[in-house]
């Protein structure tokens, strides 16, 4: 009943900021995932402040459910201008969400913004939470996809990487990387160093031949981290295909 009221005071068009925090401050009282998503999730379709988004974005660490708090997050991120510090309690926010799938589905639209350095080294740490290997990769693909990463950005990714357990799902996100158009030559030999992560000789190759095309033409230091990371490789089969790719 109380969730009903506060839904139906938030639609009205005679609130005020303060009285809107009021409803809010409230809503936190109420025990039902379900019922608080719904006051909360109404007050989105208000014309929304920052203060009033921050709060709606505090209020979400009181929701347990991983489902409603994901549904939460995500239609709050379908705002289009938020600030620095109402990103920083939803990616708060999401720590405290349990399961891979909704903490990548709620990450996945937060890269799908333009984010600063700052906010992409957050969230990028914050994936160190995630045990599964096939949500993690997911994350990162789409990161390297959607976002334009400095050199800092970039390192701090391939340096997580190393977080990826399983061999197909880490050369995916190398590959991925290569497959970027615009990767510096010192973008590139973080690739290769991340590349000398991989145990499968299978794998390292696939990703080492991907790099080729690009390791040819790029300065001798490239060229000796690709020589350097191939002997990696234990199969003088997968070695010697390797190295014949750009020599």
């Amino acid at each position: 009943y109380k969730a009903s009221v506060l839904k139906k005071t938030l639609k009205s068009n005679q609130l005020n900021q303060q009285s809107t925090k009021a409803i809010l401050t409230s809503a936190s009282t109420i025990n039902s995932d379900y019922y608080l998503t719904e006051v909360l999730s109404a007050a989105l379709g208000k014309n929304l402040t920052d203060e009033m988004a921050e709060q709606v974005a505090a209020s979400a660490l009181s929701i347990e459910s991983d489902y409603y708090m994901t549904q939460l997050l995500n239609k709050l991120l379908s705002n289009k201008q938020l600030s620095k510090n109402t990103y920083q309690k939803i990616i708060t926010a999401i720590d405290d969400i349990g399961s891979d799938y909704y903490k990548a589905s709620v990450i996945q639209t937060l890269v799908s913004r333009s984010l600063s350095t700052e906010e992409l080294r957050t969230i990028i740490e914050h994936t160190n939470s995630m045990g599964s290997d096939h949500y993690l990769s997911d994350v990162f693909i789409r990161i390297i996809k959607n976002q334009n990463l400095s050199s800092e950005s970039f390192q701090v990714l391939m340096d997580n990487t190393s977080n990826i357990g399983s061999d197909f799902y880490l050369s995916n996100v190398l590959v991925a990387a290569i497959d970027k158009s615009d990767i510096s030559t010192e973008q590139l030999q973080s690739i290769l160093q991340a590349t000398s992560k991989i145990s499968s000789d299978h794998y390292i190759t696939t990703v080492l031949l991907k790099a080729a095309p690009k390791v040819k033409v790029a300065n001798e230091a490239t060229k000796n981290q690709y020589r350097k990371t191939a002997k990696e490789i234990s199969s003088e089969t997968y070695y010697g295909r390797a190295i014949r790719a750009i020599d």
